[in-house]
């Protein structure tokens, strides 16, 4: 195999995919990102809005 042939696959090489993730790997993913989500809304919420400054 020569240099330029390497060169012209090198696009189907790059791309190949493989996709071997089942139902439950893809419901772990968007869960993960939920479950990440609503803890950095409460934290950022405990951050800004507990210890409020007191005018009086």
């Amino acid at each position: 195999m020569d240099i330029l042939g390497l060169i012209r696959r090198l696009p189907e090489i790059v791309a190949y995919n493989k996709f071997d993730d089942d139902f439950f790997d893809r419901l772990n993913y968007s869960h993960t990102v939920a479950i990440l989500t609503v803890f950095a809304i409460i934290v950022t919420n405990r951050q800004f809005s507990e210890n409020q400054i007191k005018c009086w």
